[in-house]
């Protein structure tokens, strides 16, 4: 098995057996059936729906009540008053009340016999994705004729896709779009070429829930003509330019595809005129260049970013397939996340239904872990959509906050769509009325700025979510604080009167959120506060000195404080273990109790079903086993999602049964489907088994699965935007080298021994050794130059 190609016998039996490629705009699933492609399109600011001009109010004194239920340990009426906050006051128009409504929209799918004459099973058959190209092969055998290959790829540079037939040579069929969404298409043939053209309007309502499926209005089109500007409410226009034409080696497809997002808080394109004149732009310009070079532009694009990192892991078929799946999950940050692309979250790039895949947008909450991924792979720079992302729902946020609950800062509630909504949605309670998905949104800012990143907008983001945590806290029945109102998404809690309620005060999950996102404000600001910040980091210091500590009983870590259970008994949640990973705030050198304490309950609930079961959630799973030092459950869930729980293109998999609440336009009850925030997720979860940072301290080899006895990782990147590669035999560490990026003074955690420490001279640099937190291991530091690369090596 090539490092970089993953290589299929037959064409995609679903859609999550198709390869995926995409610029960061424009997403494209390659189904790779012989002689006749299908192309499954999709934009990543398509979506239903237009700005919200206005943020929802509640009624007054809603929130006090509804605190005052909590704490009173009232369920039936915190139920009750959490369910009011999800409506207005007075009542407006539900699509401009409830951001459920919007959701990721497909743009079609494209076939195009290229050749027609082909066998369904032609000898020879084989497809592959290249990796580090980023191309998509079909090939196999044509008769006489010899062998023919079909080569397709998704440019950055000349934004268009490419489906480039070298074979014999057909008489040019005309392509085919079918389009989940009302549009007219105009086939006609000029110049030697055929050109298709299809433009249309996404839908003014389509779910985000498939439980609104069942709804005879669940997704319905604007009829409303676009204003003078050509502009409309909600209900954007699309459209899609193709062009075939005969080339020296065969026949080409080139397509373009745009639609009429214009931003956030603007009314988008409602006249696809303009949409389709700027995509024949891109086509025309794509046809004036032979394939040949559209091709290496391509290509020296994507390995530029691509060839940063690498991971060997050998030969040995699991860890043939781990390495793999690493690589995949590279290449799909890249194809998903440009400087103009929207949060690298698969979005509408990849969908394939109207209505949004609720178990990805409950993976997704606060975020989903594929922004944190991109400093770690050398991705840096594609956080730019990342800070923007976070910087809108900051302006929305602060509207929200005070509209909804009368605090100061801001605040998001459940997964952002494109147009920021961040208000209580129609829904549980236990989600629709979370109030800190923002917390989690700017971590990434936080991460990205200690790896030298942006660090004005990172603390942007988190004054403006602390100002608003600042007021959520209440003093706890022992006087701790606790955010309130709090909830654990996903699962409904037991209040003191043995009665259901989805919102309570401090979840666990929240608490690990609220503090998390104190101390990085406070360490954003640094010693020396300016004039915005003096009064209110002071507020964070006293707050961090008054959190109500992770509730911890019977050895093990709760989900709620004394009081509140979860109605399920907790098994499976893995929401609660968030200091652990993603977050950082348990670790054993900080606090062996509570360290210890997490993994007894990770350890009880890793084998139950629950929100580590699929998807993110295995991803989840894995960063836990790492940071938790368990190799052994750790190459278990690599089995779950690079074995049997990933497909033939080796996309982590869920249970399409997992949505009990799927209807109509939903693909529930269709089999297993793709999890891309798990994909892209996995390489970061994977770096965590072989690279770790905790306090200050950069732990390598920590949790090296069996699998893995022999290989090499090289590029990752640590706090401080120092580079780590390092090579192991045997499970034991041979040599790593770190380039540093700043002067700094580095820890380094490593698998007791006797170890040397050189400059790129090879002269010995004096090295501090200590005991390390763990049995087996130890610590050396050594102070770091600017531009200076040092190896350890095993002696």
């Amino acid at each position: 098995m090539d490092r970089y190609r993953i290589e299929v016998a037959r064409p995609a039996a679903s859609p999550a057996d198709a390869f995926l490629l995409g610029n960061g705009n424009l997403g494209v699933a390659v189904h790779g059936a012989p002689g006749t492609e299908t192309l499954d399109l999709g934009l990543d600011t398509l979506w239903s729906g237009g700005p919200l001009h206005a943020t929802p109010r509640r009624a007054p004194g809603l929130v006090e009540a509804l605190r005052a239920a909590i704490v009173a340990g009232n369920s039936p009426r915190t139920e009750q008053l959490a369910r009011a906050m999800q409506h207005p006051v007075p009542p407006t128009p539900a699509l401009q009340q409830d951001g459920r409504r919007y959701s990721p929209q497909p743009l079609g799918s494209l076939r195009w016999g290229y050749a027609p004459d082909v066998a369904d099973a032609p000898h020879g058959y084989s497809r592959v994705l290249d990796l580090s190209r980023a191309i998509a092969t079909t090939r196999f055998g044509t008769g006489r004729r010899g062998t023919g290959q079909l080569d397709c790829f998704v440019s950055a540079p000349d934004h268009v896709l490419l489906a480039d037939w070298m074979g014999a040579a057909h008489e040019l069929v005309a392509p085919e779009f079918d389009c989940p969404h009302p549009c007219e298409r105009q086939l006609r043939r000029r110049g030697g070429r055929i050109w298709l053209t299809v433009a249309g309007r996404a839908p003014v309502e389509a779910p985000a829930d498939p439980s609104y499926a069942r709804r005879a209005t669940a997704v319905h089109y604007g009829t409303d003509a676009p204003d003078g500007e050509g502009r409309v409410p909600a209900g954007m226009a699309f459209a899609l330019v193709v062009a075939v034409e005969t080339t020296a080696s065969g026949s080409r497809l080139v397509a373009a595809a745009r639609d009429g997002f214009l931003g956030w808080q603007t009314n988008p394109i409602g006249d696809p005129g303009p949409l389709v004149r700027a995509a024949r732009q891109q086509v025309d310009a794509a046809l004036a260049m032979d394939s040949e070079l559209l091709a290496r532009r391509h290509v020296a694009d994507h390995a530029a970013l691509f060839d940063r990192v690498d991971l060997d892991l050998g030969a040995g078929d699991g860890a043939a397939r781990d390495e793999l799946a690493f690589h995949l999950g590279r290449s799909l940050l890249i194809a998903s996340t440009r400087r103009t692309s929207s949060m690298p979250t698969s979005g509408s790039l990849w969908a394939t239904t109207r209505s949004a895949d609720t178990g990805d947008a409950l993976e997704r909450s606060g975020g989903g872990l594929a922004p944190l991924a991109l400093d770690v792979v050398g991705l840096g720079e594609l956080m730019d959509p990342v800070e923007q992302a976070a910087g809108e729902l900051v302006t929305a946020g602060r509207a929200t906050a005070a509209n909804s609950y009368g605090f100061a800062g801001a605040c998001v509630h459940g997964t952002p769509d494109i147009w920021r909504h961040g208000a209580p949605g129609e829904g549980p309670t236990d989600q629709a009325n979370w109030p800190s998905a923002l917390l989690g949104l700017i971590a990434p800012l936080y991460r990205h700025a200690a790896h030298g990143g942006d660090r004005g907008a990172a603390l942007e983001a988190h004054r403006a979510a602390v100002e608003f945590v600042l007021d959520q806290l209440i003093n706890g029945p022992d006087g701790a604080l606790l955010p309130c109102p709090s909830t654990l998404p996903g699962s409904l809690c037991l209040g003191p009167d043995g009665r259901l309620a989805g919102v309570g005060a401090g979840s666990s999950f929240d608490l690990s959120l609220v503090r998390q996102s104190l101390e990085h404000y406070v360490e954003l600001v640094g010693a020396r506060p300016g004039s915005a910040d003096a009064a209110m980091v002071a507020r964070a210091h006293a707050a961090l000195a008054g959190l109500a500590p992770l509730p911890v009983r019977a050895g093990r870590l709760r989900d709620w404080p004394r009081g509140r259970r979860p109605a399920d008994g907790g098994a499976g949640l893995l929401r609660s273990l968030h200091g652990v990973f993603p977050g950082e705030g348990i670790s054993r050198r900080r606090d062996p109790e509570l360290f210890d304490a997490a993994r007894r309950t990770f350890i009880a609930r890793t084998g139950s079903h629950g929100d580590g079961a699929w998807g993110e959630g295995l991803v989840r799973r894995l960063g836990l086993a790492a940071r938790l030092r368990l190799p052994d459950e750790a190459a278990s869930v690599l089995d779950e999602l690079v074995g049997g729980g990933s497909s033939a293109s080796l996309l982590a998999l869920r249970d399409a049964g997992a949505d009990s609440d799927a209807g109509a336009g939903s693909d529930a009850g269709a089999g297993p489907r793709r999890s891309l925030p798990a994909a892209m997720a996995l390489p970061w979860a994977m770096v965590e088994l072989l690279v770790q940072v905790a306090d200050g301290v950069v732990a390598l080899l920590p949790t090296l699965p069996t699998r893995w006895p022999d290989g090499r990782v090289a590029g990752v990147r640590v706090p401080g935007d120092h580079s780590i590669a390092l090579s192991w035999r045997g499970g034991a560490l041979r040599e790593a080298t770190v380039a540093a990026r700043r002067d700094d003074v580095l820890a380094l955690d490593l698998p007791r021994g006797e170890f040397a420490v050189r400059d790129a001279a090879g002269t010995a640099v004096d090295a501090t050794r200590v005991g390390g937190s763990d049995p087996g291991r130890m610590l050396v530091s050594f102070p770091a130059s600017r531009g200076q690369t040092y190896t350890v090596s095993a002696l």
